[in-house]
């Protein structure tokens, strides 16, 4: 790939820290840099503190850097997410990288639930997200992707993408799944690769036992509109899912996400708002 010049590059890197303060949860702008901002965090009903991450321009493309960091700090609890679609344009010669860094401290809950990654034909893309929990975390993460645009007709037939994550427990690797093609792979359209599909995800949650994955597979098999699956390793729960259409896959996590865990959610769970804006 050609280096993109620097007038081409434009980085952009975000910190956030959730923390309880005075009885209440709040997030905190640690560090910000260039176009990747957040909304004022406010207060849900069950107390959590929910924050929106922002990106004004809307989409990325080759040679620019979205780096975004979110610490929860012991004894908080909290939602991050985004108001819309993360779109990766067509390349023009460079990859465009996207990484986030997520850390739960030890007695802290952290819901990280960002909306879709769009991969425009012919883009060029790398996520790389990493989680990192400790023994008494609890938490709920999602990372969903979708090829080309759906209702506009368009495919990916050009571009590719190098997709990585990681979760550490007590510093300890416990997952690394990495997913790397190009448009023309065969893996598209293997039923061991994406088998047609042009979108999945991956949904993370900690801690959880043989009695939540019984109850997730019982939900899937009802869902029919996603072919998935879920395992526990270490008590992390992985349900992984494809589909035709993104929002069957992020509808799916968000029932999942809803059914009450023994680490995640105790009694009252509140969606953020804005996803029904």
């Amino acid at each position: 790939m050609t280096a993109a010049s620097a007038l081409d590059r434009w980085p952009a890197e975000l910190a956030l820290e959730i923390v309880h303060r005075q009885g209440r949860n709040v997030a905190l702008p640690r560090f910000r840099r260039g176009p990747l901002a957040f909304q004022r965090s406010f207060v849900a009903a069950d107390g959590s503190c929910h924050a929106y991450v922002l990106h004004p321009p809307g989409g990325i493309a080759g040679g620019d850097s979205l780096h975004l960091r979110v610490d929860a700090e012991s004894g908080s609890r909290g939602v991050v997410t985004t108001p819309a679609a993360q779109k990766f344009y067509r390349s023009n010669g460079s990859s465009a990288l996207a990484t986030q860094n997520i850390s739960v401290a030890a007695d802290a809950c952290l819901d990280f639930l960002p909306t879709e990654s769009i991969l425009f034909d012919g883009a060029d893309v790398c996520l790389d997200t990493t989680l990192d929990l400790r023994g008494s975390s609890r938490c709920a993460l999602w990372d969903l992707v979708t090829l080309g645009r759906h209702f506009s007709g368009e495919a990916f037939a050009s571009g590719s993408l190098h997709q990585k994550l990681r979760v550490s427990i007590d510093d300890r690797l416990v997952l690394f799944d990495r997913l790397r093609f190009d448009a023309d792979d065969a893996f598209t359209s293997a039923r061991w690769g994406l088998g047609g599909f042009r979108a999945w995800g991956s949904l993370i949650i900690y801690p959880a036992d043989q009695d939540d994955v019984a109850r997730i597979r019982a939900l899937v098999e009802e869902d029919g509109r996603c072919e998935s699956g879920a395992s526990l390793l270490d008590d992390l729960l992985i349900v992984r899912a494809r589909s035709h259409q993104i929002r069957f896959v992020a509808e799916l996590f968000t029932a999942i996400r809803t059914t009450s865990f023994r680490g995640t959610a105790s009694g009252l769970w509140v969606s953020p708002r804005i996803w029904n804006t």
